[in-house]
């Protein structure tokens, strides 16, 4: 199931897209020559996806930072300025969604 927020649309935890897309390796947190943060993700076949990080997310890391500081995101597919389709890896709180947890409700 899909939420939609805005611009933003949910495909799931970044664990889950990691599973679903069976990529079997990741790189250390990297920049463009613009300073945008992604990471690198590759399967055993080979094919590599290079995913950024939202802007909000990308303000909390740095270059080399391992991926672990990514644990418990999220994935969104996001509209940029020209409404061009981009998928990111989103902070939780940036879709305005909490964890569940046993004494919540």
């Amino acid at each position: 199931m899909s939420t939609t927020t805005q611009n933003q649309n949910i495909i799931g935890t970044l664990a889950s897209f990691v599973r679903d897309n069976s990529f079997t390796q990741v790189s250390k947190i990297k920049m463009n020559g613009n300073g945008y943060p992604f990471v690198s993700f590759l399967t055993a076949s080979g094919e590599w996806s290079h995913i950024y990080l939202s802007k909000r997310l990308g303000e909390t890391v740095s270059e080399g930072q391992e991926p672990k500081v990514l644990k418990g995101c999220i994935v969104s597919r996001c509209l940029n300025a020209a409404k061009e389709e981009r998928i990111k890896i989103c902070s939780p709180a940036e879709n305005g969604m909490l964890e569940v947890s046993a004494d919540m409700f």
